[in-house]
């Protein structure tokens, strides 16, 4: 599944960097121009980690299918002998 970006990855990039700085350097959480690069950033870094996610997901979904399909094989390759 891939959903349409709606996100600008630099966006979701620089929240997310600052926000990593702010947790490294408590002190920048007080400073103003970082207070409206998180607030401005965030529904980009929301949209980005979301699909990113689910693109997570789906991989892990499609490993899963592929290992049960294996196994079903084995088993009925098994069983015929």
């Amino acid at each position: 599944m891939t959903p349409s970006k709606k996100y600008n990855i630099w966006l979701a990039l620089c929240y997310e960097i600052t926000n990593d700085l702010s947790h490294y350097y408590p002190g920048l959480r007080s400073n103003k121009v970082v207070k409206l690069v998180l607030k401005y950033c965030r529904r980009d870094w929301v949209l980005w980690k979301v699909a990113s996610t689910l693109d997570s997901v789906d991989r892990d979904v499609a490993r899963i299918q592929r290992e049960w399909d294996a196994q079903r094989k084995s088993t009925r390759t098994n069983n015929r002998k």
